[in-house]
């Protein structure tokens, strides 16, 4: 793994070497976000540049990397199992947590964080009569309107919920591995 250091960050010239450090958490263990839609999530609000993102995170991301769409594509803040994901201006579009310890994320009363599939199964079938449903280049419930993305995580012998939020600018393709605004490094993790 090469690093080198630009800006007082540390930035990864391999994205695949990226890991997630963390315990696996209960639900009272994490920290309680609630989801914002097209506006932001916890104490992150889309287009705050990265330095309000680690003063809102007090916290300091142990990656940072560029991507296609960006000199500051994203960043890893390992402690708190979140990734942030910045557009060309550097502005933050999007916040993926990790399910087995990032914070939960809440949006209508129900957690999204960790979940298994089929406890998700009710709640995506309810959003769906309010909110398009689109299913996602891995095959997971993404709705564009709302800037959410459900996507999978190895979490023992089960895959659980792993919220991508986005920006307004971001909710065209959201979903789309391939031609979404959404850049590479986040969809390099399962």
């Amino acid at each position: 793994m090469i690093l080198h250091e630009k800006m007082g960050l540390v930035f990864l010239c391999s994205v695949g070497d990226v890991m997630w450090w963390g315990d696996i958490k209960s639900d009272a263990e994490r920290l309680c976000w609630e989801f914002i839609p097209l506006e932001g999530v916890g104490p992150l609000r889309f287009g705050m540049p990265h330095s309000e993102v680690v003063e809102a995170l007090d916290s300091t991301p142990v990656f940072c990397g560029p991507s296609y769409c960006a000199p500051l594509g994203w960043a890893v803040f390992s402690d708190l199992e979140v990734r942030t994901l910045y557009q060309q201006e550097g502005l933050l579009a999007g916040v993926s947590v990790r399910a087995g310890g990032g914070p939960q994320i809440i949006y209508r009363g129900t957690y999204l964080t960790g979940r298994r599939p089929s406890e998700l199964m009710p709640w995506i079938d309810e959003m769906a009569e309010m909110a398009q449903l689109y299913i996602t280049s891995e095959g997971g419930p993404s709705f564009p309107e709302l800037g959410l993305v459900l996507r999978g995580d190895a979490w023992g012998d089960y895959v659980r919920s792993r919220p991508l939020l986005v920006a307004a600018e971001w909710t065209e393709g959201c979903g789309d591995a391939a031609e979404g605004p959404v850049p590479a490094e986040e969809w390099d993790h399962y």
